[in-house]
């Protein structure tokens, strides 16, 4: 699955996560206040029909005669006044009074919603009106009905049963609803903008990553297939340079063997016997570098290897150097050449000990084994996934630049005046690593010393501490 459809999955889930996390919020939000309004509507419904029937029963005992139509009617007529100018709470909430006349139902004041001064009765089983209804017939309870307008309501409803009446505390369920609404409209559209602008961002910085990366491999592409074209062309001029040694020190040789031994021709061709042997173990480091060098491989373990190597190291390097060691002797066994291998750490040792200018400085070797996975063998050329031996050598000499690194494993470059260096170490190194299956990885800045990490593939199978 791609990096992208994977993303677009993984936004998606986190969007609906928010949506399902956030409904449930404010559906518990919601259900608290929708409890808490039933509560209200039937301690407004329940004090009313009480207040009423308190009134009638004060009528009754005192004012039967103030009224032509009696008591009943003058208790009807203070609650009518009493209400003339309440016109309800929140934006829906009513206070409804009725009673049952026949097989209609009528209402004893003016509805809020209609503003009939006179409300029309409405019939007595008619689908509207329910809690009306029930209050009418005697019902004391809460519901979610239809009222006298159709429209779906929370309602308290109490029976006023000193006057035969019916009281309604109500309220339109789409005024409490509304803030949830807005709340669940408001939080999706939040998590929604919060994903598109999250799952923009990633897809950006993973451009950039990916264009990073690109230009990254593009470069190692490059400076690989640099090297490839330096190695033919060094190996080209390498088996020329040793074909015209061939002759040069055979006959040399053979003309030493007919010259007296204290002949100042023969001290003459000695030295020419000299320097044809550093001139072939030039070649040798030349085709080294260039792969073309025969090996001889076999299965070693690496730390005994490099252990042996790293005690004649010591006698060679001066004495201002100290050398520390950290090596893993479980780090597992190579499919290598003894000698190669032994070039390679004397090599990057040299470099290390030339680094320190010839001032006190340490080095430090050091050999375990490590699992490469798909990051970091993409910034090692010629390494991939899997278990490597990581041989390391690390010195605090004065380091290199960026361009002076960029060039270091390229054959003939060399830092040193001329005449003091072949520019052939680290290239031979690389030349040596790459034919081994492996890889090599420098890390250096000025006045922060090098470090130079040699990747090896193992041959068994060894655990990664």
């Amino acid at each position: 699955m791609g990096g992208y459809k994977r993303t677009t999955i993984l936004g998606t889930i986190f969007l609906l996560a928010i949506v399902g996390i956030s409904g449930i919020a404010i559906g518990n939000l919601y259900e608290t206040a929708f409890s808490e309004q039933r509560a209200r509507l039937v301690e407004t419904a329940q004090s009313q029909a009480r207040l009423i029937e308190a009134v009638a029963r004060f009528d009754a005992q005192f004012s039967q005669y103030d009224h032509p139509k009696g008591a009943a009617a003058a208790t009807i007529s203070r609650i009518r006044d009493a209400y003339a100018n309440f016109r309800g709470f929140g934006e829906t909430g009513e206070l409804l009074l009725a009673r049952r006349q026949g097989n209609e139902i009528v209402f004893l004041w003016t509805h809020r919603h209609l503003g009939l001064e006179k409300p029309e009765p409405i019939p007595f089983h008619s689908s509207v009106a329910e809690p009306t209804r029930r209050a009418l017939l005697g019902q004391s309870g809460t519901m979610v009905g239809l009222d006298y307008r159709g429209e779906t309501v929370l309602a308290a409803h109490e029976p006023v049963a000193a006057l035969d009446l019916g009281i309604v505390a109500k309220i339109d369920l789409a005024e409490i609803r509304a803030p949830f609404i807005k709340a669940g409209v408001l939080v999706s559209a939040v998590a929604l903008a919060t994903v598109i602008v999250g799952t923009t961002l990633f897809f950006l910085v993973a451009a950039l990553q990916d264009i990073t990366q690109t230009v990254e491999d593009e470069r190692l592409l490059k400076h690989a297939e640099k090297m490839e074209s330096l190695g033919s062309l060094a190996g080209g001029i390498a088996h020329d340079f040793n074909n015209m040694l061939l002759p040069i020190i055979s006959l040399t040789n053979m003309t030493l063997k007919s010259l007296p031994e204290d002949s100042r021709e023969r001290l003459r061709l000695e030295k020419v016997i000299e320097a044809s042997t550093r001139a072939r173990k030039l070649v040798d480091r030349i085709l080294a570098f260039s792969h073309q060098e025969d090996a001889l491989r076999e299965s070693l373990d690496i730390c005994v290897t490099i252990r042996k190597a790293m005690d004649l190291l010591r006698s060679t390097l001066p004495t201002t150097i100290k050398i520390e060691e950290h090596l893993d002797r479980n780090t597992g066994t190579v499919f290598a050449d003894h000698g190669q291998m032994d070039s390679v750490l004397v090599n990057l040792a040299t470099n290390a000990a030339d680094a320190m200018d010839g001032k006190t400085g340490k080095m430090t070797v050091s050999l375990s084994p490590v699992q490469v996975d798909k990051r970091k063998a993409r910034s090692i050329p010629n390494v991939h996934e899997g278990i490597y031996a990581r041989l390391v050598v690390k010195d605090n000499g004065h380091g290199m630049d960026g361009k002076t690194l960029e060039r270091a494993m390229e054959p003939f470059f060399t830092t040193k005046p001329v005449g003091e260096g072949t520019g052939l170490g680290l290239s031979a190194v690389h030349g040596i690593v790459s034919k081994h299956g492996g890889g090599v990885h420098i890390s250096s800045a000025p006045g922060k010393g090098t470090m130079v990490e040699v990747y090896l593939p193992l041959v068994e199978k060894t655990t990664v501490h």
